[in-house]
């Protein structure tokens, strides 16, 4: 956990704090720092009419609460994502879904090998008191929303309790933070409007999704520039796009 150290009066800034990162930010920094360095991010930003969403939002919410489990968006983003995915797998040259491995040659060189993954571990950015985790849905694919939702709900309840993990065990293993292959920040639940996320590395691409205003789901997808061109990032979007304001793929959740 971070720690805060308060330190003796300075003439030029009068009281201060000195933070102290703890293991958890350290490793955080670490991944930031990393994709940072080794990937070359750019982002693309697009706009989602969010109408049929919210309907299917609503019809789903009375059908799940009849079953004790509460949905929010987050769980049609990462259907949406997963629909995107299955697609570029079927392209000739599939791009996303992947993790970056890097081979130090020594002298500041480095050797880049790109992962193409054909599980869909989709991440969630789930924030506590003590920095994000990003916990991931297994195989996404074979799971159902109702099924997404209650294991979203469930692991980022007892995060948020007990970010070290400690005393939710039963609730979230270690592995559930492991092996993601891409990764959602939904910054909508909690006001947010517009931002641009770096990938939680080894992954190479992240989605951001913003509160709808007006029937209108922001999104932004930040991607590396060397894998993906951005025609080919747009497609994706496009893809996501199709998922989120289908009423027959929405209803069929």
């Amino acid at each position: 956990m971070t720690s805060y150290k308060l330190s003796d009066e300075n003439p030029g800034y009068g009281a201060f704090r000195k933070i102290c990162l703890g293991s958890t930010s350290r490793t955080i920094n670490d991944r930031l720092s990393n994709a940072k360095k080794h990937l070359l991010l750019t982002t693309s930003f697009d706009e989602v009419n969010a109408s049929a969403l919210e309907i299917a939002h609503k019809e789903k919410s009375l059908e799940a609460e009849l079953e004790g489990v509460k949905v929010t968006f987050l769980p049609y983003f990462i259907k949406a994502t997963v629909y995107a995915l299955q697609k570029d797998s079927r392209r000739g040259t599939p791009l996303f879904n992947t993790t970056i491995e890097i081979e130090d040659r020594g002298s500041g060189s480095f050797d880049y090998h790109y992962l193409r993954h054909n599980s869909y571990n989709i991440g969630y950015a789930v924030a506590t008191e003590d920095r994000l985790r990003v916990p991931n849905v297994k195989e996404a694919d074979k799971k159902s929303l109702l099924q997404i939702s209650d294991e979203v709900y469930r692991k980022s309840s007892a995060i948020r309790k007990d970010p070290m993990l400690k005393s939710v065990k039963d609730i979230v293993a270690y592995s559930d933070l492991t092996n993601g292959t891409f990764t959602i920040s939904n910054i909508g639940s909690i006001g947010g409007k517009h931002a641009t996320a770096i990938p939680n590395f080894p992954e190479t691409s992240i989605l951001v999704a913003g509160k709808i205003e007006g029937k209108i789901l922001p999104l932004s997808l930040t991607f590396d520039h060397r894998l993906v061109d951005g025609a080919y990032a747009v497609e994706f979007m496009n893809d996501i796009k199709e998922f989120l304001q289908s009423e027959e793929k929405l209803s069929g959740l």
